[in-house]
């Protein structure tokens, strides 16, 4: 059992298997199951001596206080916060393709480093698995004096730094598409967005960043695909699209297929 209890409902997500069913559980790995408090995960039977890999996730997220002690307010504190930076945008934004950045891996962080501040109101920090977070710090940075070699004092409210991760397709061994099998079929007009999935040490693991990979219709005039793995089908007929990734380290280009058939509206 994953931590935490029946009240904090626990989902999971079965990635990967070493037994005969791989292909199966590879095709279904993006679809979440329930974790029973008494009987562990719902509707799921594994096979006899194989490995599952298996991610779990807390519905119900806990949260704590930050707090800053001092005998006097406002408070003035040494100050240093740190933002996570996702892959993509928020809904909406231009170049996400109505993709969340929480659906999306954390890619960096932004650090903020106030040597002087001075809170006029209480700290608010708000935290959860499935909305934005928000935090409320109600202040202002105030100057301090920091020595330059050259134009000597110098007044400063402080720094912001950017922290990225080593790019995520650096230890990818494969890519593969979700959920489809082999072949997905269409109608003229209708859209489909393909669910991808990279492969670490033969695990499948979520795309951190779907600007990494390409899209490829080998025949543009039945359908097309974009750069964020939707396709629309534009006439009866069949193609293949092609998705790739290239290996970092490697330089190695992973690539998987499906056949996609058109069919009249």
């Amino acid at each position: 059992m994953p931590p935490g209890s029946a009240a904090s409902a626990p989902i999971c997500y079965i990635m990967s298997s070493t037994g005969a069913d791989r292909m199966e559980i590879q095709s279904a790995s993006g679809t979440p199951k329930s974790v029973a408090a008494d009987t562990g995960l719902v509707n799921f039977t594994g096979l006899a001596s194989t490995t599952y890999f298996v991610k779990y996730f807390v519905q119900s997220s806990g949260s704590g206080t930050f707090s800053i002690p001092a005998l006097f307010a406002p408070k003035v504190v040494r100050a240093h916060f740190a933002i996570n930076l996702y892959a993509r945008e928020a809904v909406g934004g231009a170049s996400d393709n109505g993709r969340s950045a929480l659906q999306a891996a954390v890619v960096g962080r932004r650090h903020y480093y106030v040597p002087y501040y001075m809170f006029t109101a209480a700290y608010s920090d708000g935290a959860s698995q499935t909305e934005t977070g928000s935090v409320d710090l109600s202040g202002m940075a105030l100057t301090y004096e920091e020595l330059d070699a050259q134009t000597g004092v110098k007044m400063s409210y402080g720094t912001v730094a950017d922290e990225f991760f080593e790019s995520s397709t650096a230890n990818v061994d494969g890519v593969f598409i979700i959920g489809e099998g082999n072949n997905l079929s269409m109608t003229v007009g209708q859209t489909h967005t393909l669910v991808v999935k990279y492969s670490v040490d033969g695990t499948l693991t979520n795309v951190a960043d779907y600007d990494e990979l390409s899209f490829t219709s080998d025949k543009g005039t039945v359908a097309v695909a974009d750069d964020s793995g939707k396709i629309t089908a534009k006439a009866a007929g069949t193609c293949a699209v092609t998705v790739s990734v290239t290996n970092s380290t490697t330089g190695r280009k992973l690539s998987d297929v499906i056949n996609v058939t058109v069919k009249a509206a």
